[in-house]
């Protein structure tokens, strides 16, 4: 009985020892579930980033990433496996978002993935200085000078100044004083004031851009004017024009302003229409004295009041009193020079000018009535004597000679250089006359 239990206890604790035996073999037991953790995602540069995990077996590794969930791209790990994994993502755009999962695989074709992640990457840093060029010096008064230049990037607007020049070893003025313009810009203008007047003051641009990069151009020198009276007189306006009704800066859609100042202004223009509305232009860019403004979009044949307003660099403002311009009329369709012989019972008169020898009667008269209202509307109703007397000549000069109705108006204007009375429009026109004055 004894050796039969005896017997039974062997062969049980023989079959625990070759079960357990088999159990323990490598990667036939799992100690716990296949689980990605830690994943950390180092600080990521203009065009790289760092990811690492750990998974609960040993694996390998794999990150799919790109700009949306489809991904498109991946980079696997070596074949080796560990339980700690890191692979870096290179060549990626700067300030961009990207999508990424994460996927292990055992060596025994266990398989995991991770839900979708994101990073993104940072703004690319400038390290380019801005270059400086173009430094003027266009005004200088009393108490102020004005210094304008350019730069190949966007960048503040800055001019240190000092009186006596002496500098710190960073380039700086020792006793620099800076004054300030407009930020975010390639054109540059700084507007330096409080000055004494018949001083020599040394100014340097300084220009810095949104990543810190400040550009220094040295070596300049200005005096200021001998008194500060040009700097106190009131802000006035001179030589404006248009200066009357038929200036050839008065278009039909358009017209061009141009006004002189007393001192380095800004200006602009407002045109008043009492049936078709207002319409106003401003000027952009440096201070000037020198001042053009093109108005554009206006009704033809329209009478507008116009008012021009300045304000100069000590904020000081000037409007002149209203003037009235009236823009040009609509042109009339050209005619064609007759090139056919009339019907021959109409009058004919030999030698008649341009080489037409019959008169066609209805055709001069209602192309002519045509000329006539088209001058009367340039002229404002008010046609000068001199088109009056020389009528006959200008209506067959429009008539047969194929002259175009802005010759005509040209020639009424100029004494008759854009129109000669026996020469077709197509070889007068390569005159020194007409080509002188057709847009005078």
């Amino acid at each position: 009985m004894f050796s039969i239990l005896s017997s039974h206890r062997f062969s049980f604790w023989l079959f625990l020892a070759i079960i357990l035996t088999i159990l323990v073999q490598p990667g036939l037991v799992q100690a716990g579930p296949f689980v990605i953790s830690k994943v950390t995602i180092t600080t990521p540069t203009d065009n790289s980033v760092t990811i690492s995990w750990l998974t609960s077996l040993e694996s390998d590794g794999r990150i799919d990433y790109g700009p949306t969930t489809a991904y498109g791209f991946y980079i696997a790990s070596s074949d080796t496996s560990s339980l700690y994994h890191e692979i870096t993502l290179g060549n990626l755009q700067p300030d961009a978002l990207y999508h990424f999962k994460i996927t292990s695989n055992t060596t025994v074709g266990e398989r995991i993935e991770s839900f979708d992640q994101t990073f993104k990457t940072v703004k690319k840093k400038d390290t380019t200085v801005p270059v400086i060029t173009d430094i003027r010096n266009p005004y200088t008064g009393g108490t102020y000078f004005i210094v304008t230049w350019v730069t190949d990037e966007l960048s503040d607007s800055v001019v240190e100044y000092s009186t006596d020049g002496i500098r710190k070893d960073d380039g700086s003025f020792k006793k620099g004083v800076r004054a300030s313009g407009v930020s975010n810009t390639k054109t540059h203008e700084v507007i330096v004031k409080g000055l004494k007047p018949n001083t020599l003051y040394y100014y340097q641009p300084r220009s810095r851009d949104k990543d810190r990069n400040e550009a220094l151009y040295w070596g300049h020198m200005v005096t200021t004017g001998p008194t500060d009276e040009g700097d106190k007189a009131l802000l006035n306006i001179t030589q404006v024009s248009p200066a009357g009704p038929m200036d050839p800066m008065i278009g039909q859609n358009s017209v061009t302003f141009r006004w002189r100042t007393n001192k380095p202004s800004l200006g602009s223009v407002n045109l008043v229409s009492k049936k078709k509305g207002s319409k106003s232009g401003k000027e952009v860019g440096f201070n000037t004295i020198e001042h053009q403004i093109i108005v554009e979009k206006l009704s033809e044949n329209t009478s507008y009041e116009v008012k021009i307003t300045v304000r100069d660099i000590f904020g000081k403002s000037y409007t002149t009193s209203g003037f009235t311009i009236i823009t040009a009329p609509p042109p009339i369709p050209e005619l064609n020079t007759l090139t056919s012989t009339p019907d021959v019972n109409q009058p004919c008169v030999v030698g008649a000018a341009y080489g037409v020898t019959c008169r066609d009667v209805k055709t001069e008269q209602t192309s002519g009535n045509q000329l006539k209202q088209y001058v009367g509307q340039v002229f404002r109703g008010r046609t000068p004597r001199s088109a009056q007397r020389n009528w006959s000549v200008l209506m067959r000069a429009y008539v047969y000679g194929g002259y175009p109705a802005k010759a005509i108006v040209q020639a009424i204007k100029f004494g008759g250089k854009t129109v000669h009375p026996s020469i077709p429009w197509e070889k007068w026109k390569e005159s020194a006359d007409y080509k002188a004055y057709i847009n005078r």
